[in-house]
């Protein structure tokens, strides 16, 4: 049995002081999730620790409000760190963090030459200057001995390194240079990266091999017939059966493998019209059920979970955050009744636009609906001083910092609105915008309440 062991990181993290710094790794390499491991405030010298438990080497992020860095962490190891200086105030207010990430720039102390941190950028380095070298030869020319000779090279200059963890990363390295030979030769690939070996679930290089290699594999291997997917996903959605038909495929005689490329290809088809959705997450609920496989369980309910995110009749992601005066308010605040819910900006005309319908629409639905605007403008006093020059009537709140709120609702761009039901249920994802005649909608779910109300209590133009 494999013990879990005591991770220490600590370190100092200049201009941060008063935030929060924040361990995550990905749930999985399937859909790229990430995932919490821990926190820890950063104090008023920028100052901070981080202590945790883990049983095997992982890849790992870590994070200060939206800049980021990879981290490899070893069992048993402790890890100091100074982190480059940054004013996390200047990051432009229009930047969208989403599409440009920033970069959290470190260094670590008491690094060793053995250190996954130390070797990996290296072997990084050497790797993509000779791909950049020998691209011609190989891909053009087909020169394989050059590949081989890499194999050699590699070796030689790490042979003093004993991790089983950097041997994999640099194995399946050089298995990715194969990959574009992959139409001719899949089976001598598979041969000699596949079979009989491990699914390294926490190896970047060996998922990036394993995701490259079994692309749209349900659709183009030859053993798979489209009519039995369609027959087994769309008319008689089953796990046993689906899997019987995969094993149909020589490379995915082990089981393992099998399940994991069903994972996959259930992940992708999901995306295919030609494929049932709600069948789909129908086979991923059997095989979370019926799966020897823990890590194959926690795959499918994340895959079953990004289906379901800001769905129709799932829970809202609840927030308690500061309005104007300061006071803490909650989602569960307005229970009984209906929430319609925005992100926005002071910067965000279309915002501002929007807003002028709204004092209007706080008028007449106001008894039964609650109007919450969230501004996400990095400083408090951003959104406070904007609203002393205007003359709204609903609730604002601030995001407060709270980054993995914008996260959950998916914001990346402004407005967003949203429309949650008196149970704190979503009814709509993105909703309509009071410039889309939301003011409809509103009118229908008062009368759906109380049918008694015949005429419309928006007045028509």
């Amino acid at each position: 049995m494999i013990c879990a062991q005591n991770i220490i990181i600590k370190g100092n993290a200049p201009g941060a002081e008063g935030k929060t710094i924040t361990l995550l790794t990905y749930n999985n390499q399937i859909t790229y999730i990430e995932e919490k491991i821990t926190s820890a405030p950063i104090d008023s010298s920028g100052n901070f620790i981080i202590s945790f438990n883990i049983e095997d080497t992982i890849s790992a992020i870590l994070k200060i409000d939206y800049y980021k860095s990879g981290i490899f962490i070893e069992p048993n190891n402790t890890y100091i760190l100074k982190i480059d200086s940054i004013d996390y105030h200047a990051l432009n207010e229009k930047t969208n963090p989403y599409y440009e990430p920033k970069q959290l720039n470190y260094s670590i102390l008491n690094i060793n030459n053995k250190d996954l941190n130390f070797i990996i950028p290296i072997f990084d380095g050497i790797y993509n200057d000779y791909i950049r070298e020998n691209y011609s030869a190989i891909y053009r020319f087909r020169d394989f001995s050059k590949i081989d000779t890499f194999r050699v090279m590699i070796n030689r200059a790490f042979s003093y390194v004993k991790s089983d963890f950097f041997k994999n990363y640099v194995n399946y390295s050089i298995a990715l240079l194969e990959i574009p030979f992959i139409s001719s030769s899949r089976s001598i690939i598979a041969e000699k990266y596949l079979k009989n070996r491990p699914v390294q679930y926490e190896n970047l290089r060996y998922m990036n091999f394993f995701n490259d290699f079994f692309d749209n594999y349900l659709l183009s291997s030859y053993a798979i017939k489209k009519e039995d997917l369609i027959q087994t996903i769309n008319y008689t959605p089953d796990y046993y059966a689906l899997t019987d038909t995969l094993g149909k495929d020589s490379l995915l005689r082990n089981e393992v493998l099998r399940e994991l490329v069903l994972l996959k290809g259930l992940y992708q088809l999901s995306n295919d019209k030609e494929f049932n959705k709600n069948n789909i997450s129908t086979i991923l609920l059997q095989l979370s059920k019926h799966t020897k496989f823990e890590t194959h369980r926690k795959i499918a309910e994340n895959i079953m979970q990004l289906f379901n995110k800001l769905q129709p009749s799932t829970i809202a992601p609840p927030f308690s955050l500061k309005d104007i005066n300061k006071q803490i308010v909650s989602l569960s605040d307005f229970k009984g009744k209906y929430v319609y819910l925005n992100f926005w900006t002071s910067w965000c005309t279309t915002c501002q636009s929007e807003f002028g319908m709204m004092n209007k629409l706080k008028e007449i639905y106001g008894s039964k609906i609650a109007f919450v605007s969230i501004s996400a403008d990095k400083e408090f006093l951003t959104m406070v001083n904007y609203l002393k020059t205007q003359k709204y009537n609903w609730q604002f709140l601030h995001f407060d910092d709270n980054y993995d709120l914008l996260e959950a609702y998916g914001i990346n761009s402004y407005p967003i609105f949203v429309l949650i039901d008196t149970q704190g249920k979503i009814i709509s994802y993105p909703a309509l915008k009071p410039s889309e005649s939301i003011a409809n909608y509103f009118e229908y779910l008062i009368k759906k309440d109380n049918p008694t109300i015949k005429k419309p209590l928006f007045p028509k133009p």
